[in-house]
């Protein structure tokens, strides 16, 4: 009997993993990180013809095992400007999880995302504990997983429903603010009240600095610094709240009137 072929041959060539690393570092990601990513077998090199790609393998089930083959693979065309990803084979999760350095922390967490490269934003950005994801920076969080669940069916998720209630974690949905982002994120925080799974959203920075996705904030963190971007924060919630309180004198007046 013979092995089945893989979903997605990995180019073993340096030099293409070198280019990988290259497209990981420019996202803002520590060379050692980008290659222990590799060598977790999370991230790899794909070719197409003359074409080189980021490659992230899909699994079928919550926990990735690197001896299970992957059902499938999620691909970034490095010779595209802009970001454009492709699914070859089954749908499946990428994840990966990050433990924390605090002492007596006891609380696992799950973040949901759309995309790796929205994932490994996250993690950056959570690792800063500057106050842009306090819902991920706190001092009683044992583990995070992060997930990116963007080319999964149901099944899938089913089975991330019932790992996070067997594991008493609370969910962190953090998909892009646009259309479809608010409508995954919508779906989640539904059914996850109908389990009894306590969830929070960091989606509500995005719309704050007017950003769609968590690549771009990381981005923008490496670029213009922390702290000048916690201050364009501060102004912009500052500026929600008075639009607030604006609205809601406005209905005082018309109750009155």
């Amino acid at each position: 009997m013979t092995a089945p072929a893989p979903v997605l041959a990995l180019s073993p060539d340096p030099n293409d993993l070198a280019q990988v690393f290259q497209k990981l570092e420019a996202d803002g990601m520590d060379p050692k990180e980008a290659a222990k990513l590799q060598e977790l077998g999370l991230v790899g090199a794909a070719r197409f013809g003359q074409r080189l790609h980021v490659a992230f393998p899909l699994f079928q089930d919550h926990h990735t095992d690197p001896a299970e083959p992957p059902v499938g693979y999620v691909v970034e065309d490095l010779s595209q400007p802009q970001a454009q990803l492709r699914r070859f084979g089954a749908p499946g999760l990428w994840r990966f999880s990050h433990r924390s350095g605090y002492e007596g922390a006891d609380r696992l967490v799950h973040v949901f995302t759309s995309t790796p490269g929205e994932a490994l934003a996250l993690w950056n950005i959570a690792r800063l504990e500057q106050g842009f994801l306090p819902q991920l920076e706190q001092d009683t969080i044992q583990r995070t997983v992060f997930v990116a669940t963007g080319w999964t069916g149901q099944e899938h998720r089913a089975r991330l429903w019932a790992r996070a209630k067997a594991d008493q974690a609370s969910l962190v949905l953090a998909y892009r603010d646009d259309d479809k982002g608010r409508i995954q994120s919508q779906s989640m925080a539904q059914e996850a009240q109908k389990q009894a799974i306590p969830t929070a959203s960091v989606t509500g920075v995005l719309s704050l600095l007017s950003l769609q996705n968590f690549a771009q904030l990381w981005l923008t963190i490496l670029r213009e610094g922390a702290e000048r971007l916690l201050e364009r924060l501060k102004a912009a919630r500052e500026a929600r709240r008075k639009r607030q309180q604006e609205i809601e004198a406005a209905k005082r007046g018309q109750g009155r009137g």
